[in-house]
């Protein structure tokens, strides 16, 4: 059966185009849709919240037999599709369905000024109880404190974000896909900033905050360049470069992200752009679950993050004020 002209209606979103089904014969009948459709705007917050809620819970089995009794060859695309408060624009997208395999792509999306494509492959293992997965996609020039806005957050960093990832992993459920992870992923930003905090003035305080400077949020550290590469094995993040180039100022982070764990392990390093011998550095340390990270100043030698993870995992402080250096606290920046 096919139909030229086809309308689908999913919720308030209205889809036109043309499709068809076919049923092959033999013992194992197979039931094949094909459709190409196009609407105006569509509503991407059911898939995305099913795809959220099937993550969410570790045991949830991966296997493809539930989900490939059929085939499909789905390609959709909008003017307008809306996750929540994002709003992505010329979206075009597609999914694939066949006997050992599932693809969901977006082949192409605008975003806050900028680009964003993705693609996730699960395939059926030898052990068909196993699921493969592959995921790669990349954004290009997203304007990051307009989307930190429109997630509901404080636009704490601006610029246009860049960045790819490819990542693969196999297993029976969800959480072993997780612990499983290997691959790469970076994200860069130029000419961007970090908006109510100095860290020019965080050195000079030897990592501690101006009072109620978060509050005021009233400080501002420009950059040349932002990046960050993370080494993905058995889902563990390993940082292999990240570094920031102000005009007074450069950082670098070093540690590891954990996905089964949802835990940070981290140190960065703040020092003068021209650092000369005797400069003053200030080595801060973060560490800590996702939704409940905390910092805070170190002294001496920088250690190894895996060692030093029982200790800052019971920091409680955000950037503790320093030692007393025999300078009023008002005071921003002086010369010897």
């Amino acid at each position: 059966m096919s139909w030229p002209v086809l309308r689908v209606g999913a919720g308030n979103a209205v889809m036109e185009g043309a499709g068809g089904f076919a049923l092959s014969g033999g013992d194992n009948p197979r039931l094949s849709a094909q459709a190409t459709l196009a609407a105006d705007r569509i509503d991407l917050a059911p898939l995305v919240g099913a795809l959220v809620k099937l993550f969410e819970d570790g045991g949830s089995s991966v296997a493809l037999a539930p989900l490939s009794r059929g085939d499909l060859d789905l390609r959709m695309s909008a003017t307008e599709g809306q996750v929540g408060p994002l709003v992505l624009q010329d979206l075009a997208a597609s999914v694939l369905v066949r006997d050992s395999a599932v693809e969901v792509a977006v082949n192409r999306a605008r975003l806050k000024d900028g680009v964003v494509k993705g693609r996730l492959t699960l395939m059926r293992g030898i052990d068909p109880s196993e699921t493969e997965m592959k995921a790669q996609g990349g954004i290009d020039q997203v304007d990051l404190g307009g989307l930190m806005s429109d997630l509901g957050g404080s636009r704490w960093v601006t610029g246009p974000l860049q960045g790819q990832f490819a990542l693969e992993s196999h297993g029976r459920d969800v959480a072993a896909l997780v612990s499983g992870i290997g691959g790469r992923a970076s994200v860069a930003i130029e000419g961007g900033a970090l908006s109510g905090l100095d860290l020019t003035d965080v050195i000079h305080r030897n990592g501690g905050l101006a009072p109620g400077a978060l509050a005021r949020r009233n400080g501002r550290t420009g950059f040349e360049r932002a990046a960050i590469a993370l080494r993905f094995a058995d889902g563990i993040g390993e940082i292999t470069e990240a570094d920031l180039r102000g005009a007074g100022v450069a950082a670098t982070l070093r540690g590891q992200v954990s996905l089964p764990d949802q835990r940070l392990d981290m140190m960065a390093l703040l020092a003068p752009r021209q650092a000369m011998e005797g400069a003053r550095t200030v080595r801060i340390a973060i560490a800590g679950p996702w939704d409940a990270v905390t910092t805070q100043a170190q002294r001496g030698e920088m250690p190894e993050p895996g060692g030093a993870s029982s200790t800052l995992a019971r920091m409680r402080s955000i950037l503790q004020p320093p030692e007393a250096v025999g300078l009023p606290a008002a005071i921003r920046a002086y010369a010897p």
